[in-house]
């Protein structure tokens, strides 16, 4: 079997940084790891610099991109798909995952890729709303580190698991979120179990008083409108204050609404295809 070639030169701190987002991710497509990290220059400066970098990621075994293009073959470059290969792994891993061996990239299930992407991208919306200074002092957890372990009923040990933990400040203001990343595939009463769980998690005041007594609100972030509203009556359904901690928003509209602005969430939402 041959072996992959030594890499040319070490990874450049950008470098880095590009693995660091696709181990936290799991998978990111071309385009969004562009909007992320070369954000300088003109357009197809941007393009070019972007390729250049994943190009020679991918050859020196850092990166592992994926056989299949994001929107088809028509999408070009752009939408190709990475996780991190063997030799990206051993570099990130101990300090994103400690105790996590590096491993042989393995093909996964398209749902999944296509979960990760959706995290992805609304990780991509949010990055390039702080650097239009839409927002400030912003802080992302990805999984696992926005979960939360606690004890539920009768002393049991449970884990709530959140895709997402979001906290950021616009106009002086804090806002701390936690965010589901919803692709249309679990049932309802899935759903429900998951909400019921969060109130479960409230009532133990650990969040509370991490945050000096506020409750992170709960995005849903659904693909379209009829799936909104689907979640919305389920939600609706459970005891208080899930009235005030729930919020349903379709993928257009959930980076306005994580960012305060509610009017430009809802006009998002409504643009949307049911």
């Amino acid at each position: 079997m041959s072996r992959r070639r030594a890499p040319v030169a070490e990874p450049s701190k950008r470098d880095l940084a590009v693995l660091r987002d696709v181990g936290r991710l799991g998978h990111a497509s071309a385009d969004q790891l562009r909007r992320l990290h070369f954000a300088e220059g003109s357009e197809v400066g941007r393009r070019r610099r972007a390729q250049a970098v994943l190009r020679r990621l991918s050859e020196d075994g850092y990166l592992h991109r994926l056989p299949r293009r994001v929107g088809g073959s028509g999408s070009g470059s752009a939408g190709f798909v990475y996780c991190l290969g063997y030799r990206g792994q051993r570099l990130v891993f101990p300090a994103l995952f400690p105790g996590r061996r590096a491993r042989t990239p393995e093909e996964v299930g398209t749902s999944f890729v296509g979960h990760s992407l959706a995290v992805a991208e609304l990780v991509a919306a949010l990055v390039e709303a702080e650097r239009e200074e839409r927002c400030s002092g912003m802080a992302l957890e990805t999984e696992p580190s926005c979960w939360r372990d606690y004890l539920g009923l009768h002393g049991a040990k449970r884990s709530l698991r959140p895709d997402l933990g979001v906290r950021l400040s616009v106009g002086g203001q804090q806002l701390v979120w936690f965010v589901e990343v919803d692709r249309g595939t679990e049932g309802l009463r899935r759903i429900r179990a998951k909400g019921r769980q969060y109130l479960e998690y409230w009532r133990t005041g650990q969040e509370q008083q991490q945050l000096g007594g506020v409750f992170p609100k709960v995005l849903w972030s659904v693909p379209d409108r009829r799936r909104k509203e689907l979640l919305l009556r389920t939600l609706a359904e459970l005891p208080p204050p899930g009235s005030e901690m729930f919020e349903v928003r379709t993928a257009k509209g959930s980076a306005s609404l994580l960012l305060g602005d509610e009017m430009e969430a809802n006009e998002g939402t409504e643009g949307d295809e049911a």
